[in-house]
């Protein structure tokens, strides 16, 4: 479910939640959602990673949008801190359906940068560190 944008750590349990969200407004707007319901429970809301943040070119390797960004008051990184935008990559998503995603193959640096971005803040979070640059 390509719906909220949370990493969240529960205060009594040491594990993540991870939920992604596209720059498109009605994504945000779920995310929203989500955020309100976490936010009734007792987790910590590290941040969001925003999922399909443009659209890498096979050809030439520009990115390319492929959404409408929400509008600044709607976004949810008015709420909490973006951790990390992944792009989309056709290759990645073949690559997976094959079973060899783009952490093994390490065909997409954009795409494997951001997900490194993202497990440094989750570790640097689990053992109580800053984590994200911008969550300070």
């Amino acid at each position: 479910m390509d719906c909220g944008a949370a990493v969240a750590l529960p205060r009594r349990r040491r594990w993540c939640y991870p939920c992604n969200a596209h720059n498109h407004k009605v994504a945000h707007r779920d995310a929203h959602r989500l955020l309100h319901e976490l936010k009734r429970g007792t987790a910590v809301i590290l941040g969001g990673i925003e999922n399909m943040a443009g659209q890498i070119c096979p050809n030439c390797g520009e990115l390319t949008s492929l959404f409408t960004p929400a509008p600044a008051e709607e976004a949810i990184w008015i709420r909490i801190p973006k951790l990390a935008s992944v792009p989309f990559s056709a290759q990645a998503a073949q690559d997976a359906d094959h079973g060899k995603p783009v952490m093994i193959t390490q065909a997409i640096s954009g795409q494997v940068a951001a997900y490194q971005l993202v497990a440094r803040s989750v570790r640097a979070a689990l053992r109580g560190g800053a984590g994200h640059p911008e969550m300070n």
